[in-house]
């Protein structure tokens, strides 16, 4: 059942799996997150507003340093919202993403971003990382 799962869903080559059942598809950021690279890169101030959510902080700065180190002027679309982020800088990024004029269109978040904020426009959401249930 698993071997007719991994098939179905085309993860031939890039999961392990377990005898509990469970499927593992390996995560790598460069692969995974192209396409965001790609669209931020074309669209910019365009995108559609994009959150990510991360299980760890430093697969936020990974995220972070592939769709920034093309391009300076990329930063400014891309923010990184953990607990080690300063209150103040906290406070911006939330203050601008649910503006319906946001620059900031992907934040890279832990749970510290929180739920239920309601963000006009956002669209689009991912869950990096297996969750630990």
């Amino acid at each position: 059942m698993v071997l007719d799962t991994v098939k179905g869903l085309q993860l031939q080559g890039s999961v392990r799996t377990w005898q509990r059942r469970t499927i593992k598809r390996e995560l790598v950021i460069e692969k995974d997150f192209h396409w965001l690279e790609q669209e931020l890169h074309e669209k910019q101030q365009l995108l559609s507003k994009t959150l990510i959510f991360c299980k760890l902080k430093r697969n936020c700065s990974r995220i972070h340093s592939l769709l920034t180190t093309s391009s300076k002027s990329l930063q400014q679309h891309v923010a990184i919202f953990h607990s080690d982020t300063p209150e103040t800088r906290k406070e911006d990024i939330l203050k601008n993403f649910v503006s319906e004029s946001s620059n900031i269109r992907v934040p890279l978040a832990t749970l510290a971003f929180g739920m239920g904020v309601h963000v006009h426009g956002l669209h689009t959401f991912v869950h990096f990382g297996p969750s630990r249930d």
